[in-house]
């Protein structure tokens, strides 16, 4: 009987680390919600995360209140910002060097530059040959700027003057590329729909092609953590599935719901600097932070 049990237990683990079976991760430390006050008013539709490491600060792109909210690394609120009206459904934004802001507008289509300090707004509508981009997220990288056009699925690459200067497809995807996370000269980009993350090097030719087994359902999102391993967030399950470096899974975590630590239609996941784990839960209008 000892030795039955042994065996079975020796399959079940190669089993797990072959990918042939789920395997459910010990629950992450729920470490508290980036929320604002009474004041302020709730989050409607949070859509995105930028992480400040220099500042210390997040980010909270709240589209359905058409502002910016701001909070230190331990999750106090410190100011929430509207541009003077200014801005129309903000679904992402990133900082540059300069500490002007480029905010990604789904209301304008629009990649648009706020200079916080003299309070101007401008708006650019991105195009490509004469045709219109429709950005959504976005990176920087070596001073160039990152998104993806939902028009084409495409991941497209931004000089400073916010001149397409390259491009990376997914000529064999369904619907194009849902995320995308940049380590170094790598870009590691997510198909919507598909079961596999895709890797570009510093000439954004795609050499290698990582499958994600058991395939994640209904990807959204995906974050690189510390240790090389992938974090792909399932949005129907609210669900963070860690994937090893070549694609095993290595646990899934949290699930759907309305409590604390629980995630309802999750649309972004972020790593930050201290180790955390960060996810912007539209469903619920808060961004849960984690201690993996």
């Amino acid at each position: 009987m000892k030795i039955t049990l042994n065996i079975t237990f020796i399959v079940a683990i190669f089993l797990v680390e072959a990918g042939l079976v789920s395997a459910a991760g010990p629950d992450w430390k729920f470490l508290f919600s980036l929320q604002v006050d009474k004041t302020s008013g709730a989050f409607a539709a949070p859509m995105g995360l930028y992480v400040d490491a220099q500042a210390e600060r997040y980010y909270v792109t709240d589209s359905g209140n058409n502002r910016l909210v701001s909070f230190d690394r331990e999750g106090k609120l410190l100011h929430a910002f509207t541009a003077g009206g200014a801005l129309d459904k903000p679904i992402a934004m990133t900082k540059q060097g300069d500490g002007r802001l480029l905010v990604l507008e789904k209301g304008k289509a629009s990649l648009t530059e706020i200079d916080v300090k003299t309070r101007a707004v401008v708006p650019h509508t991105l195009e490509d040959g004469g045709r219109t981009i429709f950005p959504q997220r976005l990176r920087i990288s070596d001073n160039r700027f990152y998104v993806i056009d939902k028009a084409s699925g495409d991941i497209v690459i931004l000089d400073q003057k916010l001149v397409v200067s390259d491009r990376m497809n997914c000529s064999d995807c369904q619907a194009g590329y849902a995320d995308f996370s940049i380590k170094g000269d790598l870009v590691f980009a997510l198909p919507m729909l598909g079961s596999e993350v895709h890797v570009f090097d510093k000439t954004h030719s795609l050499t290698r092609k990582i499958s994600l087994v058991p395939a994640p359902e209904f990807p959204i999102s995906l974050a690189l953590a510390s240790d090389g391993n992938l974090l792909v967030l399932e949005r129907h399950a609210g669900t963070v599935v860690r994937y090893h470096a070549d694609g095993r899974m290595v646990g899934r975590y949290l699930g759907s719901g309305h409590k604390e630590g629980s995630l309802s239609y999750p649309v972004d996941i972020q790593t930050d600097p201290w180790g955390r784990v960060c996810v912007v839960d539209e469903g619920n209008g808060r961004v849960s932070v984690f201690q993996p």
